[in-house]
This record gives C-alpha cells, sequence and structure tokens, in this order.
C-alpha cells in the first residue's frame, strides 16, 4: 500500500508536466486526459471519438506511441477491428474503442502515460493522452471503520480486526502483527488464517492485555495484516487508559476512615 501511494503521488506529478493535446485543423479529439485502470492479465478499455470538422472528407490512421511493447492495443468500430484506414466525410464522427489487454507479468503497480495519434491522409497528426494505472494483482486492507478504545488499566479488552481481499488471487498465510505499549500484550483468534479468497472478508477477534501498572494516558495500537503475499498499511487504534478501580480503594477508605471520624467527634463534643 505504501508503494501505491507513491506511484499514485508521482503520477499525479508526471500527469502536470504533459502538455495539452493540440487538434489541428480538420481534426478533432477530446482534450482531456482519457483514465482507464485494471489488474494483470485483465483487458481496459478506452472510447475515442474522432471528427472531422473540416470542409471535405479525409482518410485517417490510428496508432499508439510511447506504450510499453508488450502491451497488445487494438483498435475496434462497431465491434470490428478497424482497418488500417478509414474515412470520414465533412462533419462526420466515428466513435472508435482501444482495447489493450495488460499482460500478466506485472509484479508491482505501475502508471503509463502515453498517447493515440491520429494521423490524416497529409500527414497532419493530431493526439490523444491516454493513461493507465495497473494494480497489483494482490491487495488485503484492514476494512475497519475507525474506532478508539477505552479500558482500565490491569483489564483486557476485545474487539475485532476485518480484513478484505481486494485483489484478483488468493491471498494465503494471513496473520496479525501488533505494534502496543510497554508490557502490554496482544493477541488474535485464530493465530493464522489459511486462506482469503479475491473479495471475500474475515474478521479476527483480538485481545489486549493492560498492566495494572499502566496509568491512565491516552495510547495506540497499531494493527497490520501480514500475508505471504503482500502486507497492509498500519491501521492505528486510539486507546484511552482509565486507572483501575482497585487503585482507588485505599484513598476512599481513608477518606471514609476521616468522615467516620468527623461524625464521632461531632456525637462526643456536639456543636459550642
Amino acid at each position: 500500500m505504501r508503494k501505491f501511494k507513491k506511484i499514485m503521488i508521482i503520477f499525479m506529478i508526471l500527469m502536470s508536466l504533459v502538455p495539452a493535446a493540440t487538434a489541428f485543423a480538420g481534426t478533432k479529439l477530446p482534450e482531456i486526459t482519457s483514465y482507464a485502470t485494471g489488474f494483470p492479465g485483465q483487458q481496459v478499455d478506452y472510447s475515442i471519438l474522432i471528427s472531422n470538422t473540416d470542409g471535405s472528407s479525409h482518410t485517417y490512421s490510428l496508432a499508439i506511441a510511447n506504450l510499453p511493447k508488450e502491451y497488445q492495443p487494438v483498435f475496434f468500430k462497431e465491434d470490428k477491428v478497424l482497418p488500417n484506414n478509414f474515412t470520414l466525410a465533412s462533419g462526420e464522427n466515428a466513435r472508435v474503442e482501444l482495447k489493450i489487454a495488460l499482460p500478466q507479468n506485472v509484479s508491482q503497480a505501475k502508471a503509463i502515460l502515453f498517447q493515440a495519434v491520429v494521423t490524416r491522409e497529409d500527414n497532419t497528426k493530431t493526439e490523444l493522452r491516454l493513461s493507465l494505472f495497473i494494480s497489483n494483482s494482490s491487495n488485503l486492507v484492514i476494512s475497519n471503520e475507525s474506532f478508539d478504545l477505552k479500558v482500565l488499566s490491569g483489564k483486557q479488552i476485545e474487539f475485532p480486526i476485518n480484513i478484505t481481499n481486494m485483489g484478483q488471487k488468493d491471498l494465503t498465510g494471513i496473520s496479525l502483527l501488533f505494534d502496543t505499549p510497554y508490557k502490554w500484550t496482544a493477541s488474535s483468534t485464530p493465530d493464522i488464517l489459511a486462506k482469503l479468497e479475491p473479495g471475500k472478508s474475515y474478521s479476527f477477534k483480538v485481545k489486549v492485555l493492560v498492566p495494572p501498572s499502566q496509568d491512565a494516558t491516552n495510547q495506540t495500537i497499531k494493527v497490520v495484516a501480514k500475508s505471504v503475499q503482500i502486507e497492509t498499511v498500519a491501521f492505528v487504534i486510539p486507546v484511552i487508559v482509565q486507572k483501575s478501580g482497585s487503585y482507588l480503594l485505599f484513598p476512599a477508605a481513608a477518606v471514609l476512615v476521616v468522615l467516620i471520624s468527623v461524625l464521632v467527634y461531632f456525637k462526643k463534643r456536639g456543636r459550642r
């Protein structure tokens, strides 16, 4: 997930550096960047509208620039493979579908910027910016909504941690890792989940024991779900610790003794 965030930041910076598409006289393409996302082995689709705004008909060809060669782009028009050259009459539009087969062997998430290039018979070219984001095929998340906990020192608290397989492949050997304050102990049931299928969720039962010596304070527990294939970012749980009632017995007893002494004193002496 950390790599995912880093890639997306770099992707947005690159997008800001790419110049806007230039529309040459007689051919019109959308000026916005078309965006698609997919997993390794999937197909992604783009829809491109080409307009002949010139006063006469023209013949066009389509090509892809700056896309790695292991990707397989194919243009379609009305569910048929687009011929190398096609003609548009004056004022005519063509809706072209670009389909790209993503390779299976993409091990890390990545962002790609490339262009669809429309070339007219007079060699006038018009480019449309396209972007593609390939997500990692393994994606595990802790799916709890944010929450906080309250606990007494010396006591145990229980809560669920929910995980979801958001990827396209099975995840195996999933366990929870805990980062807790000093002398605290944390455990989950089960210790290890053997397998989690794509799109499925699971709830671990977590127990955390706070030592009796813990002062009243605010602490945090960090939880990471880790599988053989991938691990999540840390899920942070704020914890409010209150002093256990047993620690208050002596002060309460002392106050009670004082009150009894005062009552006895007044009973014997009375008011003056």
